[in-house]
């Protein structure tokens, strides 16, 4: 099943029970037309004629239509026992002389069908050759048809109405389409309908009936059997353009309405720029280039029309090995408009201060397209208003490894996600802060790393002496929860005493949890004195020490434990939402730890080479305890596919929809130092080895009679063996001589100043 099939099977189910009286059609021509056409070409029973070609689809259209529980069209009956439908000339209908259409529906309740647009001359090949010309639009036999069943849910004043062409038309529209591509086995035609002119007031007739684009994309939104188009047809009024009554139906789908449903359709659909009016300033396609300068901010200004978007394609261009910062900020912050970069809306209200201001960061070298979309609808649909904007766009050479950017270039969807970063973010400055000899130091330096085809930007930490846990982690009978509890009661004391912390409050920060009252610089004593505890000398020989470093898509959930997240599936994905930040895959993480076996800091210099090695956690019974310390996580996550918002228990909330790839193994191979100074070390390395991935799919269903998610499909692939590799080059800070403790990784080991 095609997808638009898809689409269309579940748009109109259970509109009522009633059943046709029949699916049957004769066709004629009226008087007026028959001269034109003559007697074989208006006998239906004729193969390829005019009136035949009409009538196979009629009745195929009315069987089909009849099976989806439509109600039985309002159209002439002869004898009740066929409809009946004629091929006549426009200037027969008032008010149609203009009117170029290809089929009406009289006000007697006859289907016409335009003759001037069923009529062939022999030399063209025939009957019905000028109607093959013109698909899709031959079959608007089909969409006079569609009009006929509407009329059987609303009175006739409605369905006439010429301000609710963009729901009449533009469903019927719709149905014609599908027919089109499914009959025909052609692709779904995407009309140019002008996203930037008001939904509800298209601006012209032939608009009104391109709107199907909305309703196609809406039933993709609302998904799964839902009889929302009933709803819709049983609210409309003339009035207000018909949008009240709309947003109302929907309202029972979505509680925000089309004040939700409309940005997002804009978010999953509207990039392509034919949908923008350039004539009416409502698209602008421009380049900046950041060049040799620190800092580049450009502004534009526009208005956007009621219930309508516009649209600014923005070419950002930089200098290779540049990472750029990318701040794109709405003003003025109302309500009514919706900020969308990339597909990606940052209109929640829960944002605070980041409403409507989207920040990531690129690869310097390449060329990168931020589509930025400004949406304007209000709370109530028919009070929205033109509005005067202003787009700040802000390009910034920067460090992709700085706190600040970390935490910049994560994009979690929900509040809690947001407050999971700001807390991370919170713990890495109290990191820096909690010894006074670090502060100001630079605790990460930039790389480039390509770890099995995907890569980019990346950060890479002090090169460090591993805790040989490790070590540890081949006791046979190993109790590292049990040890830390043993360490943490028999420090209570020193922690409680001079931190002002009580016992519970130290519990819970050592469970990743912040109790309330507990103050920033309680939280940086708490963390020194564990790094001083964590310090003890090491007791093993050269032969099982050695240094490391730690390298990682730049990522602040990484940065501070070393994990490549694999976020809570179908709630957020705090950790891995971004949208391709550094010219890494969108929605990926990596991370590795770079262990070279008895390699001593001393002994680390310009041009030397040394043997290394990498290790991932794996959940694998027969995995073999490794000779070095773990990467904490698998090296590499990706979520490819996209997070489906929706309304639950009153709150927007979002699952996951795609696969999930995690790539766990062991590499092996050499790292080459190029440089050491006081500052830092700059070098590559070139692993490879073996893994497993493992691929979890998740297809979620929804049911918006709750507005809430049914329990998601879940297909998993595991594949063995695969052959995986880590390259790249790095310029890594040199540990300070006067700097005081840091950890690295999560508590993979402490930083050591490396070389003589």
């Amino acid at each position: 099943m095609s997808r638009w099939l898809l689409v269309f099977c579940l748009l109109f189910p259970l509109l009522a029970q009633a059943q046709w009286p029949t699916t049957e059609w004769n066709v004629y021509c009226t008087d007026e037309a028959f001269p034109y056409l003559g007697e074989e070409a208006c006998d239906d029973s004729v193969p390829d004629s005019p009136a035949n070609l009409a009538k196979t689809q009629l009745q195929g259209a009315s069987v089909w239509l009849s099976a989806q529980e439509f109600q039985s069209p309002r159209a002439g009956l002869r004898t009740g026992q066929v409809y009946e439908a004629w091929i006549g000339e426009r200037s027969e209908i008032p008010g149609f002389e203009a009117w170029g259409g290809l089929g009406w529906y009289e006000d007697n309740w006859r289907v016409m069908l335009n003759r001037e647009y069923w009529n062939a001359e022999p030399d063209a090949g025939g009957y019905g050759s000028y109607l093959a010309e013109r698909l899709p639009f031959s079959f608007e036999a089909i969409h006079v048809l569609f009009n006929a069943v509407q009329h059987s849910h609303q009175p006739r004043d409605v369905v006439a109405s010429d301000e609710l062409g963009w729901i009449i038309h533009g469903l019927a529209e719709l149905v014609t389409l599908y027919w089109y591509q499914e009959i025909e086995g052609a692709d779904f035609i995407t009309p140019p309908f002008f996203l930037s002119d008001p939904l509800h007031m298209p601006r012209d007739r032939h608009a009104g009936y391109d709107a199907y684009f909305f309703w196609a994309y809406l039933n993709e939104l609302l998904c799964c059997g839902t009889p929302y188009l009933r709803d819709v047809f049983d609210a409309l009024e003339d009035v207000d353009h018909g949008i009240t009554g709309v947003n109302d139906a929907l309202k029972g789908y979505d509680s925000e309405g089309l004040f939700n449903l409309y940005p997002e359709i804009i978010a999953r659909f509207g990039d392509d720029l034919m949908h923008y009016d350039d004539d009416r300033a409502a698209l602008l396609v421009d380049t900046l280039d950041l060049g040799s300068l620190p800092v580049l901010e450009r502004s534009t200004t526009g208005d956007v029309n009621p219930v309508a978007t516009n649209a600014l394609d923005i070419t950002i261009d930089s200098d290779p090995g540049e990472p750029v910062g990318v701040t794109v900020k709405l003003e003025p912050q109302v309500d009514d408009l919706h900020l969308i970069v990339n597909g990606e809306r940052v209109d929640d209200r829960s944002r605070g201060a980041t409403y409507n201001v989207y920040e990531t960061i690129l690869e310097g070298g390449t060329e990168e397209l931020l589509r930025i979309r400004i949406a304007n609808i209000a709370d109530e649909p028919v009070d929205s208003e033109e509005w005067p904007y202003e787009v700040t766009i802000r390009l910034e050479r920067m460090d992709p490894c700085n706190s600040n950017w970390l935490a910049a270039a994560l994009n979690p969807f929900s509040a809690e996600g947001r407050a999971e970063v700001s807390l991370a973010k919170s713990r890495w400055d109290a990191m820096e802060l909690q010894d006074e000899r670090n502060v100001g130091i630079t605790t990460l330096g930039q790389a480039q790393y390509t770890f099995n085809g995907d890569g980019g930007v990346a950060c890479v930490s002090f090169f460090g002496v591993s805790d040989l846990e490790w070590i540890e982690d081949r006791d046979p009978n190993p109790d590292p929860v049990g040890d830390l509890e043993r360490i943490v009661r028999e420090n209570m004391p020193r922690i409680t005493r001079e931190t002002g912390l009580t016992e519970a409050q130290v519990w819970m920060l050592l469970e990743g949890d912040t109790p309330a009252g507990v103050t920033p610089a309680q939280m940086m004593r708490a963390m020194q004195i564990a790094q001083e505890i964590a310090q003890e000398p090491q007791s093993a020989s050269p032969a099982q020490s050695g240094v490391l470093f730690h390298i990682f898509e730049p990522n602040l959930i990484t940065a501070l434990g070393g994990i490549a997240p694999e976020s809570v599936v179908n709630k957020d994905g705090v950790a891995t939402r971004h949208n391709g930040l550094g010219g890494w895959r969108p929605n990926s993480a990596s991370n590795l730890i770079v262990y070279l076996p008895g390699t001593q800091a001393s002994e680390i210099e310009a041009g030397g080479t040394y043997n290394a090695v990498a290790y991932s956690i794996s959940d694998d019974p027969s995995y073999t305890i490794p000779e070095g310390p773990e990467t904490n996580s698998a090296f590499y996550t990706w979520w490819n596919g996209d997070w489906k918002s929706y309304r639950c228990d009153g709150r927007r909330t979002e699952d996951f929809e795609g696969t999930v790839e995690t790539i766990w193994g062991q590499l092996s191979g050499t790292v080459r130092i190029e440089s050491v100074s006081p500052t830092v070390v700059r070098g590559s390395f070139d692993l490879a080895g073996s893994g497993k991935q493992e691929t979890v799919r998740y297809s979620v269903e929804r049911t918006h009679f709750t507005n809430c998610p049914w329990e998601p499909e879940v297909e998993e692939d595991i594949a063995d063996g695969i052959a995986i590799s880590a390259s790249g080059s790095f310029t890594a800070p040199n540990f300070p001589p006067d700097a005081g403790s840091w950890g690295l990784a999560g508590g993979a080991g402490r930083a050591v100043r490396v070389g003589r």
